[in-house]
């Protein structure tokens, strides 16, 4: 599933999607759809699960979840705490050479160096047979840290 993405990804980012995909994937199982999550990496490469909480009941609050957990990446990014974040998000896009829209998982991705993509993973429902997994693919990514400056080791 992650073969055509997987050079592109080095070892922060391949790490931090090892830790994210599962659960989504756990989560579309169980409940069919998920809020957005998160994990960072901190400089000695341990990774931490990270959520946000907005009080809104609404499922429309994604997006303002997902703000909040990039909020919290960025600042743990700017304080030094931080190499690499990822968040994960339930997507409706259009892959590239496709006309019709797609389900698929959205793994954010970003290094505190300014490296960042976007890694998707389309999926369909069916009926009585779970969900079913095409091919991931990737583009340049979207989430940035606002830092660029190295913490590393």
């Amino acid at each position: 599933m992650l073969r055509a993405v997987e050079r592109a990804l080095g070892p922060d980012l391949s790490s931090l999607v090892t830790h994210l995909l599962p659960f989504a994937q756990q989560m579309l199982r169980r409940y069919g759809e998920f809020y957005p999550f998160g994990a960072t990496m901190d400089v000695n490469g341990a990774i931490a699960a990270t959520g946000a909480y907005s009080s809104s009941d609404d499922h429309s609050e994604s997006q303002r979840v997902l703000d909040l957990l990039i909020e919290g990446m960025a600042l743990d990014a700017q304080a030094g705490r931080i190499r690499a974040a990822g968040a994960c998000v339930d997507v409706h896009t259009i892959p590239a050479g496709e006309t019709t829209g797609r389900d698929a998982i959205c793994l954010k991705l970003a290094r505190v160096n300014g490296e960042a993509l976007d890694v998707y993973v389309p999926y369909s429902r069916r009926w009585l047979r779970g969900v079913h997994y095409d091919d991931a693919y990737s583009m340049a990514g979207t989430l940035t840290l606002g830092c660029l400056e190295t913490h590393e080791s």
